[in-house]
């Protein structure tokens, strides 16, 4: 098998053998956590979340090094969460605590201008855009598409891009093995780490919800729940699909039936998960954004430090012939 991986390196389609045991939310599986995120959006797409994390803390936090404490750990953790989020202007009440059976509790609200450009630690987006009645919003939330990493074909102006070559059936059949063994090496661990996660998705949306797909609803409010065992269970079903790791390979990227087989198999429904809301134009927003966001701001400083969390740091880079100035 070695061999016939060395072989499939020089393929074109080599890398959507990372593809495929990325996709369908197995990159959610940073660690073992569970996760509350609830959304409050206003009409504009502006708001807040408030994102509460449970993480199980690691034996050693490197090597030659002692197994870090709830409180340590949670702050390398809610450093990194921030950091690695797009699409927000402020935080606020950012706070690290242990739990009783010894995890870290992260807990953080952020603020964003438009939950289209909000983006967390998953391959996850949120899409907020006007129905096609002029009373009517539609939120969306789908996975992120896997980037190939391959170069787009180019070709001279004027000139049709050259075709990639089409895989011989032979060649899908040596990529959908190669695939599922290495899947099989991959699968005890990746197991582990999605029995332990858990992520639920609240959403307190304006004006009244007409129709909801994978949400259940309770009110203006609308919950989208991944459960880990329900996510490798699915992903073990795929991964002994020939049909649809073939279809995969051949096309050679990242299909959107791919998400449809495993919201299948979670929810015995396709994608993608959506709620409709009637809004009327008189609908007025529920908090003041710039407010919030600006009060929330001029107090990050004095917040981070008292939660212990430590954030990258901003610098300015000079023009040459600037210095001293």
């Amino acid at each position: 098998m070695q061999s016939t991986t060395r072989n499939l390196g020089r393929s074109p389609c080599a890398r959507t053998l990372l593809c495929v045991l990325g996709l369908a939310f197995c990159v959610l599986a940073a660690g073992c956590y569970e996760r509350k995120q609830s959304v409050v959006l206003n009409v504009d797409g502006s708001g807040r979340v408030t994102v509460e994390t449970d993480v199980a803390v690691p034996a050693a936090d490197g090597p030659g090094r002692g197994k870090p404490t709830p409180l340590s750990f949670g702050r390398q953790v809610a450093a990194d969460f921030i950091n690695n989020t797009k699409g927000v202007d402020a935080w606020s009440d950012v706070a690290v605590t242990a739990t009783a059976d010894g995890r870290a509790h992260i807990a953080a609200t952020a603020y964003f201008p438009d939950i289209n450009l909000l983006h967390f630690d998953m391959p996850l987006e949120f899409t907020w855009k006007r129905g096609e009645a002029a009373d009517t919003f539609i939120l969306t939330v789908v996975r992120t598409r896997q980037d190939m990493g391959e170069a787009p074909a180019t070709a001279p102006a004027g000139q049709a891009a050259p075709k990639k070559p089409a895989m011989t059936a032979d060649q899908v059949k040596q990529m959908v093995t190669a695939a599922k063994s290495q899947y099989k090496e991959q699968q005890a661990a990746l197991r582990t780490q999605l029995d332990a996660f858990k992520l639920q998705m609240n959403f307190i949306l304006p004006g009244e919800v007409a129709a909801t797909h994978l949400f259940s609803q309770q009110g203006q409010t609308v919950t989208l729940s991944l459960d880990g065992k329900k996510v490798a269970d699915a992903l073990d079903k795929f991964m002994t699909s020939d049909q649809a790791l073939a279809a995969t390979f051949e096309a050679g990227e990242d299909l959107p039936t791919n998400d449809d087989f495993m919201l299948q198999s979670m929810f015995n429904q396709n994608g993608p998960a959506a709620v409709t809301m009637k809004v009327p134009s008189y609908t007025q927003p529920a908090f003041d954004y710039k407010s919030e966001s600006g009060a929330a701001k001029r107090a990050e400083p004095a917040m981070f430090e008292k939660a212990g969390v430590v954030l990258v740091g901003s610098f300015t880079v000079k023009p040459p012939g600037a210095a001293g100035k």
